[in-house]
């Protein structure tokens, strides 16, 4: 196969036209979510019987400084917030759970960062949140366990990320 056969001239002309018609959405929710936002915007979940435990890392400078401020968080370039939430579904939906959250962070080298985590309570809603330092573009493996205060097992997510600057 030779250069020519990897042009956009070989992509069959239906597939070109549905790219074409396809792209201006693509650049325009790019454009509108930012960069940054589509880097920070990942949830990770993971299930367990009726419990959803899920869990993001945001920058926090990308919050709004009256949210920061209302949870008590100071915003720096190389600060994170780590954002948990459990649910239950049941019947009528999912339920926002309480439960005792503990959370922590390994980098590459091995090194364990406990991150203390708090109880957020924002529409009849509760979560919890914990603030985090790191070094941009580092790698994180965070381990967040949950334990439902109504009782039941501990439920572990485990994911990796890695942490830019906005």
């Amino acid at each position: 196969m030779n250069q020519a056969d990897l042009s956009v001239a070989t992509i069959p002309r239906r597939r070109h036209a549905a790219w074409l018609a396809v792209a201006p959405i693509a650049v325009a929710l790019v454009l509108s979510l930012g960069w940054a936002q589509l880097a920070w915007a990942q949830a990770h979940e993971t299930r367990s019987g009726p419990f959803v435990l899920r869990s993001s890392a945001v920058a926090s400078e990308s919050v709004s400084a009256s949210s920061a401020k209302a949870n008590g968080i100071d915003p720096a370039a190389t600060r994170a917030i780590l954002n948990v939430v459990l649910e239950e579904t049941t019947g009528r939906g999912r339920t926002n759970m309480r439960a005792t959250i503990e959370a922590s962070a390994v980098d590459l080298a091995g090194i364990r960062r406990p991150i203390e985590m708090r109880r957020a309570f924002d529409n009849g809603r509760v979560s919890y949140i914990g603030t985090f330092d790191f070094v941009p573009g580092e790698v994180l493996d965070f381990r967040i366990v949950a334990t439902p205060e109504a009782g039941g097992d501990p439920i572990t997510l485990t994911y990796r990320d890695r942490m830019w600057v906005p």
